[in-house]
């Protein structure tokens, strides 16, 4: 495993794993006939203990295998992690997204002067249930933030 892995002597910097990546990015390992993430394998090996929770990076680097850098986690914490390092996609960035920033833009502006849910929903060619989560801020809440008092 470890022959697989760029380490240097700096404990600052990241072990990347130079083999194979799954189709998310992660270093990948096959162990026992099934894929793993090269980054568990790594933790596992430096620990000797099976984790129970996800393994985590502080580096925000899909393939290092660095132990210094990993760490047991929940899923909760790992979401709130991609939250606070600004790595999620967002907005129209997201595969599914049938808007537009100026589209939203616009949209808000309909909410100001007095269009409904139903109306704008019509005109946008999406749910009025997908305008109501824009109007009370669920949905592309960074758009709405920035507009707010325009």
């Amino acid at each position: 495993f470890w022959s697989r892995v760029n380490r240097t002597s700096d404990t600052t910097q990241c072990w990347e794993w130079m083999a194979g990546r799954g189709s998310n990015g992660y270093g990948e390992i096959k162990f026992n006939g099934k894929p793993y993430g090269s980054h568990i394998i790594a933790w596992y090996l430096t620990n000797q203990i099976i984790p129970t929770l996800q393994i985590l990076h502080s580096c925000d680097n899909k393939v290092c295998c660095h132990p210094n850098h990993l760490r047991e986690g929940t899923h909760q914490e790992n979401m709130q992690d991609k939250v606070d390092r600004n790595r999620q996609q967002r907005g129209e960035k997201v595969n599914f997204a049938k808007l537009k920033e100026f589209q939203v833009v616009e949209i808000l502006k309909l909410f100001k002067i007095g269009r409904s849910n139903k109306e704008i929903a019509e005109i946008y060619n999406v749910t009025s249930g997908a305008i109501n989560l824009i109007r009370l801020g669920k949905n592309w809440k960074y758009i709405s933030s920035l507009n707010n008092g325009k």
